[in-house]
């Protein structure tokens, strides 16, 4: 008896075959989380595939659009139909096989224009510039491009992908006054700009001065300020207030280092100088000239002032007078120094920076920090740039002048700028080709001039400048989340 009481309490104590008794009831449990797992891989390869298709689609169209030189004047409306089948086309061919490339269509890629400030997508046909595109891209069975089920087909057949991606591009302004706290950082005083945008950084309530004479502004002015002393006449541009100050675009651009010693004549006081590159240490002077040339390359300039004044007038080759004129094609001018300034008093200065290098794009370059000219002024004269003007801790004043040019981008950046007629007291030159006879400055500076002739072309159109490198290191596209 105590035998068999024994063997039936062994038997219920017993733990041998546990083991196989828990994994018949749990292994099919865990083979299903097992085919399960590679069904929600499967589906997370092919969302991952479609999230990289779609950013690389917008980084690419943008920079295409960069790259073209259409940003300042692009319309969104405009922008959808020179690029948007092309986003749509290059998205559908990077995405996974099992999208059957349907995955983006027409109506999936939208361009509008970001405001970085307050984050938002503005998809309005007449907004300008369009410097954004959204891209949303799908797998469903209404494409008829679902994600297939391996293992999961017990509970359905197939699954709906969707992914988005919003890529931008930080258009720069193209007039850019860094200064971040400056009273009066843009003073106008009969002053004309006309350029696609101008961004004054200043946090001031006095940022703008336009309360002196008739001041026009004719495309898009933003300022950090928010109560900025603005002539009413302004309003016939668009201000926008209490925007983020925007980083230096050309901080990478690097200063030229000077190879060679300094040229051994630095005055030019001729009628038809020709004016070699190189390095002019206390200055380059150029007076009592006709029709003088700089020679291609880079004019540095330490410790001294450029100088340009008492134009000669002469016959041109169409038999009409013409001013003294200063001209230099693939050139840019670097100013170097505390010493340093340029001075262009009277007569016409036509510069067009080089096409290849470094400096592709430039024509005007002022050093930085505590090498900075503190002023780069040009008064009673004629000027004509084509690329772009880099004066990022001076000071930069137009008086009683004509400023044309073209540039990619961007034109002009300056620590601060006054544009107008001369301060009262100052003396200017005659004779010169300006609007200084009636106290006023004019400026015309923009991509939109490569639609014209220019001093460099004048039986044909103005090609656009390149973007210098250092600008394409920083004026790129990337993406951002709404």
């Amino acid at each position: 008896m105590s035998n068999a009481h024994n063997t039936s309490q062994s038997f219920w104590k017993s733990k041998s075959g546990s083991t196989a008794m828990m994994a018949s009831i749990f292994l099919p449990a865990m083979i299903g989380f097992g085919v399960l797992a590679v069904d929600v891989g499967h589906f997370y390869s092919l969302k991952t595939e479609m999230q990289q298709a779609t950013d690389i689609s917008g980084l690419a169209v943008l920079t295409e659009i960069r790259d073209a030189g259409d940003t300042d004047l692009l319309s969104v409306a405009q922008a959808a139909t020179d690029y948007g089948s092309n986003v749509q086309v290059f998205a559908n061919r990077n995405m996974p096989k099992a999208a059957n490339n349907k995955a983006v269509q027409p109506q999936d890629v939208e361009f509008g224009q970001w405001d970085f400030t307050h984050k938002t997508f503005n998809a309005a046909a007449n907004a300008i510039p369009a410097n954004a595109v959204r891209i949303n891209a799908q797998l469903s069975e209404d494409r008829d491009n679902a994600a297939q089920t391996f293992f999961g087909k017990i509970f359905q057949d197939n699954v709906d992908i969707t992914v988005s991606s919003v890529a931008v591009l930080p258009v720069p302004a193209s007039f850019h006054i860094l200064s971040e706290d400056a009273d009066g950082a843009l003073i106008l005083r009969n002053g004309d700009i006309d350029v696609p945008r101008t961004m004054v950084n200043s946090r001031s309530e006095h940022a703008i001065d336009a309360s002196v004479g008739t001041n026009v502004v004719g495309g898009f002015m933003r300022t950090t300020g928010q109560t900025p002393d603005l002539a009413s006449e302004v309003a016939s541009g668009q201000l926008v207030t209490g925007v983020d100050p925007v980083a230096d675009f050309l901080r990478h651009m690097p200063e030229p280092s000077p190879r060679t010693g300094c040229s051994s004549v630095n005055e030019f006081d001729e009628l038809n100088p020709v004016i070699p590159a190189g390095r002019y240490c206390g200055g380059l002077f150029i007076r009592n000239f006709a029709q003088a040339t700089l020679e291609p390359g880079v004019f540095i300039i330490e410790d001294g002032p450029f100088v340009m004044e008492s134009p000669v007038s002469s016959v041109g080759a169409n038999g009409l007078p013409q001013n003294g004129t200063v001209q230099g094609d693939g050139v840019m001018v670097y100013i170097s120094g505390r010493a340093a300034s340029m001075q262009v008093r009277g007569g016409i200065l036509n510069l067009r920076g080089p096409t290849t290098g470094v400096y592709a794009g430039m024509t005007v370059f002022a050093a930085r920090g505590s090498n900075a000219p503190p002023v780069l002024m040009i008064n009673d004269a004629s000027a004509y740039f084509g690329g772009i003007f880099y004066a990022p801790d001076s000071r930069v004043d137009f008086f009683n002048s004509n400023i044309d040019g073209i540039c990619t981008q961007v034109c002009l950046v300056a620590q601060t700028m006054r544009i107008g007629g001369a301060p009262a007291g100052s003396g200017s030159s005659s004779g010169s080709n300006s609007a200084g006879r009636n106290g006023s400055t004019r400026v015309n500076y923009g991509s939109i001039l490569q639609e014209q002739s220019s001093p460099f072309t004048p039986n044909g159109t103005e090609p656009l400048p390149p973007v210098p490198p250092a600008l394409k290191r920083t004026f790129r596209p990337y993406i951002v989340s709404e």
